[in-house]
């Protein structure tokens, strides 16, 4: 089973981030469960993994 992105931004929805999620994907090769890298852009302009 696939996750689009539309399902992928509806679930980030439900987290609090310190910043803004700027870059987000796939991440290896989960055995069982999919596994995603977000990065997000603090207010400072860092960006984090």
């Amino acid at each position: 089973m696939s996750v689009t992105e539309k399902q992928l931004q509806e679930v980030l929805t439900g987290f609090e981030f310190p910043g803004t999620p700027v870059l987000q994907g796939v991440y290896g090769n989960g055995h069982i469960n999919h596994t995603y890298l977000l990065h997000v852009m603090e207010q400072n302009g860092n960006k984090k993994e």
